[in-house]
C-alpha cells in the first residue's frame, strides 16, 4: 500500500522527492546569469565570418614560431604536423572562443582546446601547419610549412 506524498511533493521512480524553497535572492540568479551571459561580449556561437577562403598560413622564423593566416576570421582548429609522417606535434581547437591570430607555438589561447600538447620542433625537420575556419556552414582549410 502506498502512503500519501506531502502536498507539492512528487514521486520519481519510486524516491518520494519533495519541493525545494528557495529565496527571493535564489530564483533571481538563474535570470541574473542569463541576462549576463547575453550582454558580455564574449559569445560561445562561432564568430561569424564572410572569407571566400582562409588564404595563405604564415609562419616565421622565431623561436618559437608564429603562426597566422591571411582571412580576417578567427580559426575553428589549428594543427601542427611532421611533415614527412603527418604525425601531429600540436593540435588546438575551438573552445569558447574562436583561435585568434597570430597563435604562438606551444602557447595555447584562452578559452581554446588544446587537443595535443606541443612536441619539442626538431631543427632541420619540415612542419606542417593546418588551419581551418569556419564560413556560415561550410569549413574550409590552408596549409603551411616551416623548418626549424
Amino acid at each position: 500500500m502506498r502512503s500519501e506524498l506531502p502536498i507539492g511533493a512528487i514521486d520519481f521512480m519510486g524516491q518520494r522527492l519533495l519541493p525545494i524553497r528557495l529565496s527571493r535572492t535564489s530564483r533571481r540568479l538563474p535570470l541574473a546569469a542569463l541576462m549576463c551571459t547575453l550582454a558580455c561580449g564574449d559569445s560561445v556561437s562561432p564568430t561569424s565570418c564572410t572569407a571566400s577562403s582562409v588564404g595563405s598560413v604564415t609562419i616565421n622564423a622565431d623561436n618559437p614560431p608564429k603562426i597566422t593566416w591571411a582571412a580576417n576570421c578567427p580559426a575553428q582548429t589549428l594543427s601542427v604536423y611532421a611533415a614527412a609522417t603527418g604525425l601531429a606535434t600540436w593540435r588546438l581547437r575551438a573552445g569558447s572562443r574562436a583561435i585568434p591570430k597570430p597563435v604562438t607555438y606551444g602557447v595555447v589561447p584562452i578559452g581554446v582546446i588544446e587537443d595535443q600538447s606541443a612536441g619539442a620542433l626538431n631543427v632541420g625537420t619540415q612542419y606542417g601547419v593546418l588551419v581551418t575556419i569556419v564560413v556560415g556552414v561550410d569549413t574550409l582549410g590552408s596549409i603551411g610549412s616551416f623548418t626549424p
